[in-house]
């Protein structure tokens, strides 16, 4: 179970950093997830950043899903890992 919360912790790492990458700050998802939440108030935070993550991103740009950094990113950071051992 630790290792799963690790692995959680680390995409929600490289959510941060793939936004500042991409020239995004959290005011700008913040802005963003603002003006969803004006079009329907009656939805929780959390469904509306279900819903921007998975059909708006900023101008339809937005992370890779979590499987897919598992695939990808996660184990290219595993590898890194490994050769500094």
């Amino acid at each position: 179970m630790p290792e799963t919360n690790a692995i959680q912790a680390a995409y929600e790492r490289f959510k941060l950093e793939w936004m500042l990458a991409h020239g995004y700050t959290l005011k700008d998802l913040i802005d963003e997830l603002e003006q969803l939440r004006k079009e329907s108030p009656e939805l929780s935070l959390e469904s509306i950043f279900h819903d921007w993550e998975f059909e708006y991103g900023f101008n339809t740009e937005i992370w890779p899903c979590f499987e897919e950094f598992l695939d990808c990113e996660y184990r290219e950071m595993e590898d890194r890992d490994d050769g500094q051992q």
